[in-house]
């Protein structure tokens, strides 16, 4: 039987990320979480939810071929010009 709740290194593992992001996702609520004690510890659901959730990531633009291409990129440029 699998474990309701993970520590913050389990969850941390889990996830793929270190435990000072798990603590900062407990703290603004993407991740839900129970108190045992002086333990905070991570639900599973939480876990699998942000798991599964569709992260949106910024790809470039058709036809970029190169970093130089990408909007931020070129925005940046011309700030230090």
């Amino acid at each position: 039987m699998d474990a309701l709740l993970l520590s913050k290194k389990q969850a941390a593992s889990v996830l793929g990320i270190s435990i000072r992001s798990v603590e900062y996702m407990l703290a603004n609520g993407r991740l839900e979480g129970r108190r045992l004690g002086r333990r905070r510890l991570v639900t599973r659901r939480s876990t699998e939810k942000l798991a599964r959730a569709d992260v949106p990531t910024m790809s470039p633009p058709k036809g970029a071929t190169a970093r130089a291409d990408l909007p931020h990129t070129q925005e940046r440029e011309q700030k230090c010009r």
